[in-house]
């Protein structure tokens, strides 16, 4: 596997850089939802999920 034993489910940290990961995906998700205009709402979903995915991989353990 790619990420070998360090990959595990539940609410551990995967790799020692996960929190900036997560907070730079979250950053980047709210300046995709900003940046997107009326008619490409596809993009502020996926920005929504981005910041969302990076919020939680920011706040766990």
């Amino acid at each position: 596997m790619l990420l070998g034993p360090r990959l595990k489910l539940g609410r551990r940290r995967l790799w020692p850089a996960q929190p900036l990961l997560g907070l730079g995906l979250f950053v980047a998700g709210i300046l995709l939802v900003l940046a997107a205009a009326p008619g490409w709402l596809w993009r502020a979903g996926i920005g929504l999920a981005a910041a969302w995915w990076g919020w939680k991989l920011f706040t766990e353990r």
